[in-house]
């Protein structure tokens, strides 16, 4: 009995995934789809968009940056892993932190911006050079090449296009 249900979970968790992760095909697609979204919601096996195949690739690379400044004017940066910069194993292996960095810098997702800004500060921010005043982030972000052209560009390249997307204060 405990094998059955096992498979008929598996069976459904792969249903549903299949689902979710699927292109809208056609009109009882996305109503199946819409139907078991609150299930997605609830239980978080809500994928969301994979842009990685056809028709609609993602065509953006980026990454993101923080400049903590100190009260004593000097700086240091914390720059995220750049998927030009990695091997194929380092890509399959960072795949959902490249994820998270995309989504976070979003517009949509300011609520969480001064949570990430205040991990940066938890995590990298330099004792030597006394305390932080204030954070800078940034989110770099660049068209991939057609397949025609060769590399990415490189990072000092006019190519490569840098926002400033928030601040954190820090008080001490």
């Amino acid at each position: 009995m405990q094998r059955q249900a096992t498979d008929i979970f598996i069976v459904l968790f792969l249903a549903f995934l299949a689902i979710d992760v699927t292109p809208r095909q056609h009109l009882a697609h996305e109503t199946l789809k819409n139907a078991l979204d609150p299930i997605y919601d609830l239980t978080g096996l809500w994928q969301g968009e994979w842009n990685l195949f056809a028709p609609n690739p993602d065509r953006t690379n980026g990454y993101l940056s923080a400049e903590f400044v100190y009260e004593d004017g000097s700086t240091t940066w914390w720059i995220s892993e750049r998927p030009a910069d990695l091997t194929a194993a380092e890509k399959f292996r960072y795949f959902k932190r490249f994820e998270y960095y995309d989504k976070i810098r979003l517009d949509e997702n300011r609520d969480a911006w001064s949570a990430f800004a205040d991990y940066l500060y938890r995590t990298h921010a330099s004792d030597e050079h006394g305390p932080v005043a204030r954070i800078y982030l940034f989110r770099h972000s660049t068209v991939i090449p057609s397949p025609s052209e060769l590399n990415l560009p490189e990072e000092d390249s006019s190519a490569w296009e840098r926002w400033h997307f928030y601040t954190l204060e820090v008080s001490e």
